[in-house]
């Protein structure tokens, strides 16, 4: 489990809310939170301050090696 899919689920956010919060589809927020999709710096950025720094840019960078060493 990805780290901001772990923050999606222990906060009860769906990921149409945090889609909506950083401009995002619900869609583009689910292949992230499953790692099937790697998040630019940008998108990254956003994230991380809308979940307070707990997904940081770091997080996301790790989720997208672990998932492409799994490939």
């Amino acid at each position: 489990m990805t780290k901001l899919k772990k923050y999606l689920v222990d906060n009860n956010i769906s990921n149409q809310e945090l889609g909506d919060k950083i401009g995002l589809s619900s869609a583009y927020v689910s292949q992230l939170a499953t790692g099937y999709r790697t998040a630019g710096l940008c998108i990254a950025i956003r994230i991380e301050d809308a979940t307070g720094h707990k997904v940081t840019c770091r997080d996301m960078a790790e989720s997208s090696k672990k998932n492409k060493a799994n490939v």
